[in-house]
């Protein structure tokens, strides 16, 4: 079956920075190796010398039985970078083989592709600046575009993995058109920016209640009406209650986490642009150890709270940062790209979580970008600073989705993942 091939309107447009690039994917990312590139490299034969004892030594083999382990994985050089990099920002295996000899992830990064039951969907990831830089280009917002264009290699959808995977998620056979009711809400500009991630929420919070496929439309129908401006359920989502302290100590503890399970490069300080933000985040935050933190902490449960920051400093932060007069649509542009790349509401690649479940990772990572951001741009107002703690920020969590299951379940299991915890992390 051939499916319609769509993508955000920005995609079209986007192409490499190459040596304008100041945070290139070919340095302190751990760049996976499928077998058939394996053997691609292992049997290429190139006249330079010097760059065939690079590619000669470029990979090693991972022999992990993990599940998802890579089959292998590029070797970086001390410094971080990619052996095959140059010093003025090239690939020497595109120079001196050609772009088919790049192995598949140099190839497509940052672009990403999903399957739905109608559509074939293209998106990229933030965690390349050139994306940010597209984003912040788009004021009046993004829009869902058919592409005519043929894709580099035609990919066509198995039918049984469609029906096999309807059969699990039958709600899915609407995930287009919930999709497009999510962008709906987040695009909904009568309505602030928070409030229209809670209106996400309390929409989302229904979808899990609707067990029959058929009533999606109803569905779809009913909430609908969130997309009309209502002052009185406005003044209700304003009065849900703002917590800095849970929203700052919840992303400070990611980080904590990010750095331990992923063996972080944040400590390194090879890694002189995610070290530079997440430290002068710390710094701006003046980020000190508690000695005895208290037991009966309502922060506790959800967040880091053997550490103490300086809140009445945060808050002229997001005085700050609310000031500069692209952030809002940024972050409008940005969440309606996280919507799309992670097929939000309801996702194909794991079964088990509901709607409200990826409503709390979408929250997660919305408070993620938010808080880190706010503080980087604490005495700054340049977009190339926007972007570049936006691109630390998605290689850091976009692309760890295994930390973010944990943090989903650290919610869970604490009976953390109501409404009102989610407005902890929305309102920042």
């Amino acid at each position: 079956m051939k499916l319609k091939r769509t993508a955000l309107d920005y995609f079209p447009e986007f192409k490499c920075l190459s040596t304008d690039c100041k945070y290139t994917c070919c340095y302190e990312w751990n760049i996976a190796i499928n077998r058939p590139d394996y053997m691609k490299l292992k049997n290429l034969r190139i006249k330079d010398k010097r760059i065939q004892r690079t590619v000669n030594t470029l990979c090693k083999r991972s022999h992990s039985n993990e599940r998802n382990s890579p089959y292998a994985q590029v070797v970086l050089q001390e410094d971080g970078y990619c052996p095959l990099l140059t010093k003025d920002g090239m690939c020497s295996l595109q120079q001196a083989a050609g772009y088919q000899m790049l192995p598949s992830v140099c190839k497509v990064f940052p672009r990403t592709s999903s399957i739905t039951p109608n559509t074939y969907q293209e998106s990229c990831s933030t965690g390349c600046e050139a994306v940010s830089y597209l984003l912040l280009q788009r004021p009046q917002g993004l829009r869902v575009i058919t592409i005519d264009d043929k894709p580099q290699e035609q990919r066509y959808a198995e039918d049984s993995l469609i029906e096999n995977k309807l059969k699990e998620i039958p709600q899915a056979r609407f995930m287009q058109e919930l999709q497009l009711l999510s962008i709906g809400i987040l695009q909904n500009r009568k309505y602030s920016l928070e409030n229209r991630v809670l209106l996400l929420g309390l929409a989302f919070q229904r979808l899990d209640k609707t067990t029959c496929a058929e009533d999606i439309p109803f569905f779809i129908k009913d909430t609908l009406a969130f997309l009309e401006y209502d002052a009185a359920l406005e003044e209700t989502l304003n009065k849900m209650q703002r917590n800095h302290r849970i929203s700052v100590l919840t992303a400070i503890q990611q980080i904590k986490q990010n750095d331990i399970r992923v063996g972080s490069h944040l400590k390194k300080v090879s890694d002189v642009f995610a070290h530079n933000v997440i430290e002068t985040m710390m710094k701006n935050l003046e980020l000190v150890q508690s000695v005895t933190p208290a037991s009966d902490d309502p922060a506790s449960t959800i967040a880091d709270i053997s550490v103490s920051v300086n809140f009445d400093k945060f808050q002229l932060m997001v005085e700050h940062f609310q000031s500069l007069d692209y952030t809002d649509y940024f972050f409008e542009n940005l969440m309606v790209n996280l919507i799309y790349q992670c097929q939000f509401p309801i996702s194909w690649a794991d079964t088990k979580l509901q709607a409200w479940h990826n409503y709390m990772d979408f929250c997660i990572q919305y408070n993620m970008f938010r808080v880190i951001c706010i503080c980087y741009m604490m005495d700054r107002d340049s977009k190339d600073d926007l972007v570049r703690a936006v691109t630390v920020v998605s290689r850091m969590l976009l692309h760890n989705q295994t930390l973010r299951k944990v943090l989903i379940e650290q919610f869970i299991s604490n009976s953390c993942d109501t409404l009102s915890h989610m407005a902890y992390l929305i309102r920042s």
